[in-house]
């Protein structure tokens, strides 16, 4: 979602940060459908527009920094809002106007993201609902005492959209 509203605005070189998704089934998923999206869309995404990055604001900073130093993209897809948060404090330690210079997008609409300057564009997943339908999951199988693999649960998911993405600078 966060991939196609950046492309829709114009982005094609864009660069994608994401937590290590070896061991996060969620983060690959994420990370997957992100990257996918960008290919159906004809955009390729070279090998280093593509970075791991701890779920750390500190860590997201640095790598930023050494990404935006070189040949910096015009629009940074994050895996999640807290390596965002890092992202958008990077850009503007180096003097660079979100989203004139660079377009932020993150997932989760953590807390914060809203009070950010500008504010992120992210894409809001509904966590208590989430645990809601978890735990109604977990008490139904301690109740029938088999585990139910096949039930699936949808939630809606929503682009929020704020000022920290906008069109490519020209």
């Amino acid at each position: 979602m966060i991939t196609s509203h950046l492309i829709n605005l114009g982005h094609s070189d864009i660069c994608f940060i994401f937590p290590d998704t070896q061991h996060n089934d969620r983060a690959r998923d994420r990370k997957d459908g992100a990257l996918q999206t960008a290919k159906i869309a004809g955009i390729t995404i070279p090998e280093n527009r593509v970075w791991n990055c701890p779920y750390d604001i500190g860590e997201s900073k640095k790598l930023t920094m050494q990404i935006l130093a070189d040949n910096p993209p015009t629009a940074i897809v994050c895996g999640n809002d807290i390596i965002a948060h890092g992202v958008m404090f990077a850009a503007q330690s180096l003097g660079l106007r979100i989203p004139d210079d660079l377009s932020v997008g993150g997932i989760g609409d953590f807390r914060g993201s809203r009070d950010m300057e500008p504010g992120l564009t992210t894409v809001r997943l509904p966590a208590k609902r989430i645990g809601k339908l978890a735990a109604d999951m977990i008490v139904e199988m301690s109740v029938t005492g088999a585990p139910n693999n096949e039930k699936h649960c949808r939630v809606e998911i929503s682009l929020i959209k704020r000022g920290s993405s906008g069109q490519p600078r020209a």
